[in-house]
């Protein structure tokens, strides 16, 4: 791919994932390997340029008004990253560029209420630009004695040097405001003050600072160091025209990216407008237009990640509120279910196996979002189940060998699906079974759950289990999955948040007869299989965009 080619699918190549990103970093790349805009053979080389400037500081040091400084090591082969235009020089920074230490001292003077800003590269932020309200304050007689060893000016730009090397930002007007020991200025003198910036902006100079960072200390990232630096030097009349190019360039990522947002903005409009009138429709007929709708525009609708991780979580609510598979009068209704349940129990407690539960709260007002199908239930997930408790096992009582049980302790043990162990014990506290739902009751993870496939686990007290009776399991974990918000709302605490027994237990149940919850597991699971193949393809896409952009990014940069 040339130049010319590139422009011309500029647009296609944003679309990729991070396009926007790439394409700013490929546009400083190019602009300072000279593939960015034709050379003009009309244009003074860079090295009569250089030549003048070496003349300018000869005469300087007789005439007294600077020093002479330092001979600088020449640039050595392995130093040039690439190869450069015919009329281009490799150079030191130090020859186009003052560059300044701010405070050669090294100390940080002491905080004044009413002073001015002393700027550190802790008040920088993501976007590069200085937060001058978050800057520490200091007198006013720092800055004037700032002024004896540098006067900020326009096309003035620091770096930073403490630690890993950042990048650039230009100083803003006015220059009332004095510099901290972690930062370096840098005064561009006999360069277009933009081009230097951009070639210390790009991708080149990070590069070559990684390599740096390889073969010396953080320590010796200082004045001498940066002013040895590397630059690949244009003629004055080209970096002009670089910097004219980069500025139309950027200004028209800034807008793609404006649009790409606004558009993702709608989709992801589009996708919940349309999603809550499903959930929303009182009528079978109302809820079969909306879903007509939704299928007549479907690509639209469903094409980012975002969307259709909306339209899973969509599926699952629908499930819950009995619209996503008809009901069928020949089923056994819910209320015959809950008093075989409720027989179960009562059973199980004479015989000692299950402890009696406290009695559970009466169902509110509020906790009826919705009507229900006339064959469901709602009622308390606490008359429909046994909870366990998970318990807290010492070091000691624990091994990664595989010795004893499986002992899991909380989210980081869960699949999509189903836990996996990472560890084992041989004390056998507070054990789940196959098929039990696991719960994350503690911690920032509170809701997430996972269906237990071994035969037998511990569980931790990150954890509890819920044992449904009577009750397909893969239903009332499609509920759980459906709820993860409410239980998170549910959470207290601000250290370790968590839920009770009594929150799993008092938590509303919608309950269909048996048959219509084997159904809507079998509907659930086409639609989440739909799902995968929708995201399948959306990856796939984005996966050819983003190889689209790599070849295209490979063939301008090795050309």
């Amino acid at each position: 791919m040339n130049t010319e080619t590139f422009f011309q699918q500029f647009e296609l190549l944003a679309d990729a994932p991070n396009g926007i990103q790439k394409l700013r970093e490929l546009i400083l790349q190019l602009a300072v390997q000279g593939k960015l805009v034709p050379q003009n053979p009309d244009d003074e080389p860079a090295a009569v340029l250089l030549e003048r400037i070496k003349a300018e500081k000869e005469r300087l040091v007789k005439e007294g008004k600077i020093k002479k400084s330092k001979k600088l090591p020449d640039i050595k082969p392995d130093e040039i990253p690439f190869d450069l235009p015919e009329d281009w020089e490799w150079i030191k920074t130090n020859l186009v560029a003052e560059v300044i230490d701010p405070q050669p001292s090294h100390r940080t003077p002491p905080k004044a209420e009413n002073g001015v800003p002393y700027i550190g590269m802790g008040d920088i932020d993501k976007e590069s630009i200085i937060n001058f309200d978050k800057a520490r304050k200091v007198a006013i007689e720092v800055l004037e004695e700032h002024k004896n060893r540098y006067t900020l000016k326009d096309g003035d730009f620091i770096f930073g040097k403490i630690g890993t090397l950042g990048k650039p930002v230009k100083l803003p007007k006015p220059y009332d405001y004095t510099l901290s020991a972690n930062i370096v200025l840098i005064q561009p003198t006999k360069i277009a003050p933009d081009y230097l910036f951009l070639y210390m902006s790009s991708p080149v100079m990070e590069n070559i600072l990684t390599s740096l960072s390889r073969v010396t200390t953080h320590a010796a990232f200082g004045i001498k160091r940066i002013r040895q630096l590397p630059t690949p030097l244009p003629p004055l009349a080209e970096q002009k025209r670089i910097v004219e190019k980069v500025d139309r360039l950027m200004e028209l990522c800034d807008k793609l990216e404006t649009q790409q947002q606004q558009q993702k903005a709608k989709t992801l409009q589009l996708g919940t407008v349309a999603t809550s009138r499903l959930t929303a429709a009182k009528t079978p007929e109302a809820f079969k237009q909306h879903w007509q709708n939704i299928s007549n525009n479907f690509d639209l609708i469903y094409s980012t990640p975002e969307n259709i991780k909306q339209l899973r979580q969509t599926i699952l609510q629908l499930a819950v509120m009995g619209k996503l598979v008809p009901q069928n009068p020949d089923d056994e209704s819910a209320s015959v279910l809950l008093a075989k349940i409720k027989a179960e129990k009562g059973k199980l407690i004479k015989e000692g196996k299950i402890k009696k539960s406290k009695k559970l709260k009466a169902i509110s007002p509020d906790e009826i979002p919705y009507e229900l199908p006339k064959v469901w239930e709602l009622v308390k997930l606490g008359e429909c189940i046994e909870l366990i408790s998970g318990q807290h096992l010492n070091q000691e009582s624990q091994n990664k060998e595989g010795i004893g049980l499986p002992y899991l302790t909380g989210p980081s043990d869960f699949t999509e699906t189903h836990p996996i162990a990472t560890r084992w014990t041989r004390v056998p506290k507070a054990i789940a079974v196959k098929n039990d739902i696991l719960i994350t009751v503690k911690g920032a993870g509170v809701g997430k759950s996972n269906i237990l496939t071994l035969d037998e686990a511990a569980i931790g007290r990150q954890l509890m289990a819920i044992r449904p009776f009577f009750l397909e399991v893969n239903y009332l974990y499609i509920l759980i999955l459906a709820s993860f918000e409410k239980f998170q709302a549910l959470s207290i605490g601000s250290t370790v948040p968590g839920i009770g027994r009594e929150n799993i237990f008092n938590f509303p149940l919608s309950l269909p007869p048996l048959g219509e919850q084997h159904r809507i597991v079998t509907k659930v699971n086409q639609l989440m299989t739909y799902c995968d193949e929708l995201e399948a393809k959306l990856t796939q896409s984005l996966s050819d965009k983003e190889k689209l952009m790599d070849t295209a990014v490979y063939q301008l940069l090795t050309a």
